[in-house]
């Protein structure tokens, strides 16, 4: 399937419906579409103080979906560790919260992002999930419920494209050199303050995976309704592990697209 057959799809999918339904919450149209650029004033917060933690945990959790991220570091260290949680929400035409896990204890990221990450009623975003997910648990104890891999996801369609910085050209018309993301994701995030192209990067990395998975679920909803019994949502972070390697059909948590039906009728 080609990249202009997909936008055709998805101009199809906005002549007949304006939302995803999932049973733990309704999702719609601006649940997953970010309406201001990353450049936009006061679209990126840096998270480095309790009180900020506090806001980010009050914002994220009236939010249905939220696109997560996180940059970790491994130079000097035997198996690395996290520097940085990106998570961003739709809401208020579009927020990307940068949380600096070292300005936190454990204890601290797990109270105020546990809320949100580990709350089955908001879809969690992730593209490739499996490090991500893995580090969230064994650093802070974090047990995600209800994530989906924008990547799994894309292969499950067949969509040729796959790779994150692809479809952020695609998507989201973000332009980002493969070569260039590879050096930034190696880069040292316990740099602070971070490098002005680290933190929009850092940024990008969540922000985009709202509009991504926007377009791949109407997709998905138009081109295999009758697979929305089933979906490309993990239940919870130790399912993904045992099944990273296929996307996840897990029918316990289900996003359907309601209104395709009633559109046909």
């Amino acid at each position: 399937m080609q990249i202009d057959e997909l936008r055709h799809a998805l101009d199809g999918y906005k002549a007949k419906s304006c939302g995803i339904k999932t049973q733990v919450r309704d999702l719609k149209a601006s649940d997953l579409e970010t309406c201001r650029p990353l450049s936009a004033e006061n679209c990126i917060e840096f998270v480095d103080t309790l009180d900020a933690l506090q806001r980010c945990s009050h914002v994220l959790s009236r939010s249905s979906v939220v696109g997560v991220d996180v940059e970790r570091h491994w130079l000097q260290s035997y198996k690395g560790y996290v520097c940085l949680i990106q998570v961003s929400t739709a809401k208020a035409g579009g927020k990307a919260f940068l949380v600096d896990s070292l300005c936190f204890s454990h204890e601290q990221v797990k109270c105020c992002l546990g809320e949100v990450l580990e709350n089955p009623s908001i879809l969690k975003v992730f593209h490739a999930a499996a490090n991500d997910i893995s580090w969230l648990r064994e650093e802070f104890s974090i047990d995600l419920r209800c994530t989906l891999d924008t990547q799994a996801l894309a292969h499950f369609l067949g969509c040729p494209i796959q790779k994150l910085t692809d479809q952020w050209s695609a998507f989201c018309h973000v332009h980002a050199s493969a070569d260039l993301k590879s050096r930034l994701q190696c880069s040292d995030w316990r740099r602070r303050p971070l490098a002005p192209v680290q933190v929009v990067y850092a940024a990008a990395d969540s922000y985009c995976l709202l509009r991504i998975a926007s377009f791949l679920l109407r997709v998905a909803a138009l081109r295999c309704p009758s697979d929305f019994e089933n979906t490309w949502v993990y239940r919870n972070s130790r399912s993904y592990s045992k099944r990273s390697s296929q996307p996840a059909l897990d029918a316990a948590s289900k996003v359907r697209e309601s209104s395709v039906s009633e559109s046909a009728n």
